[in-house]
């Protein structure tokens, strides 16, 4: 990855990032809640932020992967049932009854990628971010994750 991509993605996830901060519940010490139920809160927000970290790092990875063509890094950020095909540059997995197969995506970068929301399920052990990728005709891409033995893994991935 080049420098200056590489230095427009830390700008994008600074910049997204401190959006998250500004969007969780602010603690104060005038709180009618207890001690203790302050701090389940605090880690909870936390637990949050850090999935939500740890997922745009890997899509942004992700993303980088699918354009170097990098199957091994693909391949090791995979869960079971997510399939890296070499020969047509296809990533598929199964949605329900269907398979689902998504071509790699290319020429991702910060003027044409916008981060758009995340679903973190209640259990804090499945992801989903939506990104909208604006070029002549706007499309979106959603990325689905799931919490491994090891960090986050990519579970699917949809686009229109």
């Amino acid at each position: 990855m080049d420098v200056r991509r590489q230095a427009g993605y830390v700008i994008l996830l600074l910049v997204m990032l401190t959006g998250c901060d500004s969007a969780l519940p602010e603690q104060t010490a005038t709180s009618d809640r207890p001690p203790v139920q302050e701090e389940t809160v605090s880690q909870q927000e936390e637990a949050v932020r850090s999935a939500l970290r740890e997922t745009l790092n890997l899509s942004f990875r992700i993303f980088d992967a699918m354009e170097q063509k990098d199957y091994d890094y693909l391949q090791s950020v995979a869960s079971t049932g997510v399939t890296i095909n070499k020969d047509q540059n296809i990533i598929s997995h199964r949605y329900g009854d269907q398979i689902i197969e998504v071509n790699f995506l290319k020429d991702l970068h910060l003027g044409n990628l916008e981060y758009r929301f995340y679903d973190l399920d209640e259990t804090g052990t499945k992801m989903e971010l939506g990104f909208a990728v604006l070029r002549e005709s706007a499309s979106e891409v959603y990325l689905k994750f799931v919490q491994g033995a090891e960090g986050w893994l990519l579970a699917g991935m949809i686009t229109n």
